[in-house]
């Protein structure tokens, strides 16, 4: 399981980078930005699936900050992987996603 920490360190520490400043179109911006770019290969190395609805922002917007979509959901091999944003925040800044990954049933 290191690799997975590994892949998932790696992963973060570019999302990180993309969030100051970063887009790209599998994020659900319109155009990417070489730190979207850089995030977005690291993704493609790791044959990762980005599951987001792109026409809901996860993020709430102020008259400081705009509502963007900066929280993303890396999958691998589940195919039937569902996403869904709640559109409730409790207070946050961040609206909560629910994440539906289908498992085998219970014998």
């Amino acid at each position: 399981m290191a690799w997975v920490s590994s892949i998932l360190i790696e992963v973060y520490y570019y999302y990180q980078a993309v969030s100051a400043r970063g887009a790209h179109p599998v994020l659900g911006y319109k155009y990417a930005t070489p730190k979207g770019n850089k995030l977005h290969t690291t993704i493609q190395q790791h044959r990762l699936t980005v599951i987001i609805d792109p026409t809901y922002r996860t993020r709430i917007g102020n008259s400081i900050t705009k509502a963007i979509r900066p929280d993303l959901t890396l999958i691998k091999n589940v195919p039937q992987a569902e996403w869904q944003n709640l559109e409730e925040s409790l207070g946050s800044d961040h609206y909560i996603v629910q994440n539906i990954i289908p498992t085998a049933p219970l014998l």
